[in-house]
């Protein structure tokens, strides 16, 4: 149901499916060597078979009709596509001397996708709604694509001890993600997408105190994106659009180990990510985000059993779901809680848990473009999903 209305304007229907081989061999130093390394090869051969039919029938109403036009008609997309990846690596990390250190890193990629591209119409609406198909959705016949690319990864990172408890590091790297093709768009020609690229500097510590009870991790980071792949919501589908990005931020992450039995942990992020371009916030990226975790065991030695109590508190700060710092929602906090009973040997437990224990909502959600832009008696078409509400369920494990 894919105009999401309570009338039956437009519907899709969606098969796919995937195929795929994938094969690695590597070599490796010994461990604890002056030169440590590791290389090898990966090898991937994919194929992917998809199709798409569409049936619209928006009717001939004035005070439904888009400009007075009837959309009526359905056609049925079908895609092909078979990519060959072949990739060689190797790192290897030289020990300068008893505090300083350094690691190289490369990874060569070739890849290959070759892919067809047709599209049919399956029924007609009449003359008038057949020239505007021809426009949204004209048909297009069986389109061969190719793209071929190699791409070039590395890092490097200097690591330096201070003193026995406390490492400190910079560090650079490069990686990407490889193109392909969309198939939300009108005409195979503009379907193609590239390659995206980041480029990553970082500096940060790691450190043990307190006689290595407590772990603490801090770091900055910059990343520049190019070609940031970043996929919207266009009406009928999910567009790939490729934009110039960047984030910089701060990171923390700690672990103490209190007692024998209770262990807590934290994290937290600030990451300002926004395209270069205009500025705008990038969607599914909070300025803000933390993370708190307990464990805590006590044995039950009478019955010879084992009580474990695990908590989480994860939070986030505002959103974007789409491009264009639109559909916003709002901070979130999720609470889950898990106490389970086990046996000493671990080899059976059950447990209870609860998930969002705080009931908060959050939603998945997106204009809708055909309808959306336009007050129809019902209002704005906006398209939400809720999440999971509270939860609580039993869970019972055993091992034979």
């Amino acid at each position: 149901d894919a105009d999401f209305l309570a009338v039956d304007y437009l519907n899709t229907a969606y098969d796919s499916g995937n195929e795929q081989y994938s094969q690695e061999f590597r070599l490796a130093s010994p461990a604890d060597a002056r030169f440590e390394y590791v290389a090898g090869l990966f090898v991937l051969d994919a194929r992917l078979n998809y199709s798409a039919i569409t049936d619209l029938r928006f009717p001939q109403i004035p005070e439904y009709s888009l400009s007075g036009l009837p959309l009526d008609g359905a056609n049925q997309l079908n895609y092909d596509q078979d990519t060959d990846v072949v990739s060689a690596f190797g790192q290897g990390t030289l020990h300068i001397n008893e505090r300083w250190r350094t690691t190289l890193g490369l990874r060569y990629t070739d890849e290959e996708k070759k892919a067809h591209w047709e599209r049919v119409q399956t029924r007609s609406g009449g003359p008038l709604a057949d020239i505007v198909a021809g426009v949204l959705a004209p048909a297009t016949p069986d389109t061969p694509l190719d793209r071929s690319e190699d791409n070039l990864d590395g890092s490097i990172n200097v690591q330096y001890d201070i003193g026995d408890t406390m490492m400190g590091y910079t560090s650079w790297a490069r990686g990407s993600k490889s193109g392909g093709f969309t198939t939300e768009v009108a005409l195979p020609q503009d379907a193609e997408f590239d390659t995206e690229q980041a480029d990553t500097a970082e500096v940060g510590a790691k450190m043990n105190l307190a006689d290595d009870a407590l772990q603490l991790n801090l770091s900055a980071f910059h990343t520049r994106i190019d070609n940031f792949q970043i996929v919207s919501f266009v009406g009928l589908g999910f567009k790939t659009e490729t934009v110039p990005a960047r984030t910089q931020g701060l990171e923390f992450e700690g672990r103490w180990a209190a007692t024998e039995r209770l262990t807590l942990g934290s994290s937290a992020t600030y990451s300002d990510a926004t395209e270069d371009d205009s500025g705008e916030r990038l969607p599914y990226a909070p300025k803000v985000s933390a993370a708190l975790d307990a464990h805590y065991e006590h044995p039950w030695v009478a019955a010879n059993l084992l009580w474990r109590a695990d908590a989480m508190l994860n939070y986030r700060d505002e959103q974007y779901m789409q491009r264009g710092e639109r559909n916003p929602d709002g901070p979130l906090t999720l609470f889950d809680l898990r106490i389970s009973l086990a046996s000493a040997d671990d080899s059976w437990e059950l447990a209870l848990l609860g998930r969002n224990l705080l009931d908060q909502t959050t939603s998945f959600g997106f204009d809708f473009p055909i309808f959306g832009g336009l007050t129809i008696p019902e209002g704005e078409a906006t398209i939400g999903s809720l999440n999971r509400p509270r939860t609580i369920a039993l869970q019972a494990r055993y091992t034979f």
